[in-house]
């Protein structure tokens, strides 16, 4: 799901504030702090995470 999320960024990198699920468009604006300070925050706990089971 996360490597998904990533994919819909668009070619800027950009995330807007909420993604249709149907059609993958872009709905509403880009609120660049929220949106990737979350996506960030996923990737660390998901790479903990995975860290982790490594062990």
């Amino acid at each position: 799901m996360y490597a998904s999320l990533c994919a819909r960024a668009s070619p800027l990198g950009l995330l807007s504030a909420q993604i249709n699920p149907s059609t993958g468009e872009f709905m509403g604006n880009f609120p660049q702090a929220f949106s990737h300070i979350g996506i960030i925050a996923s990737g660390v706990n998901l790479a903990r995470a995975e860290a982790d089971v490594q062990r």
